[in-house]
């Protein structure tokens, strides 16, 4: 029931970043939980990157003050590119992750509640114009459902984008899993409702 002690438990368990959405914020669309996000930041010595709920500069600002690495984008990269790209212009590409979730190929927005009237493709191709990496690129169909990663959806980003550092998230269920992620050649993966399930550990 403690986030802290769960990031504690997965730092010593190997993991070597923790990777936190603020749910509510996401609804909100405003920074909520900060005060659990330091208290994690305090307590583990990995980095730790955060989204959800950030739409502002400032934001971005409160949550390093907090002892945040890395923020991670979604919904305002896709809608108001120029504001991310004054993100990236004063905080820098290594701090700012862009987090897309798509649903049959196609990305949404808002808590995944809308759908936009531009491809996964045109989407990567402006972050790559931005040097923005890596992307968090989210499976929603499969995210939090134990059902396996959408291995064809990486491998064809992959395929498509050999230089763009992707990182996986949403079906992992199993060390093999992550093994074969590893084979199609994602630079890393996010792994959630396993570990808390158990059919992962991370010691694996």
């Amino acid at each position: 029931s403690s986030p802290v002690e769960m990031a504690c438990f997965f730092e010593s368990s190997g993991a070597d970043k923790i990777h936190i959405v603020d749910l509510d914020g996401a609804r909100k669309k405003c920074l909520v939980n900060t005060a659990t996000i330091q208290a994690i930041c305090s307590a583990v010595n990995i980095p730790v990157e955060v989204g959800g709920g950030i739409r502002t500069i400032s934001d971005i600002q409160t949550l390093f003050d907090l002892g945040v690495d890395e923020v991670v984008i979604g919904s305002l990269a896709i809608q108001e590119p120029k504001i991310l790209k004054n993100m990236v212009q004063q905080f820098g590409p290594d701090r700012i992750i862009v987090g897309i979730d798509v649903q049959n190929g196609i990305p949404k927005i808002s808590a995944w509640q809308e759908s936009i009237d531009i491809t996964l493709e045109q989407l990567l191709d402006a972050m790559i114009i931005l040097s923005i990496q890596p992307i968090n690129v989210t499976d929603i169909e499969r995210d939090g459902m134990l059902s396996g990663p959408n291995l064809k959806l990486y491998q064809a980003l992959r395929s498509d984008y050999p230089k763009l550092r992707i990182i996986a998230s949403g079906g992992v269920r199993s060390a093999q899993d992550v093994r074969n992620l590893e084979a199609i050649g994602v630079s890393g993966v996010i792994i959630g409702k396993a570990l808390y399930e158990k059919s992962l550990y991370l010691s694996e």
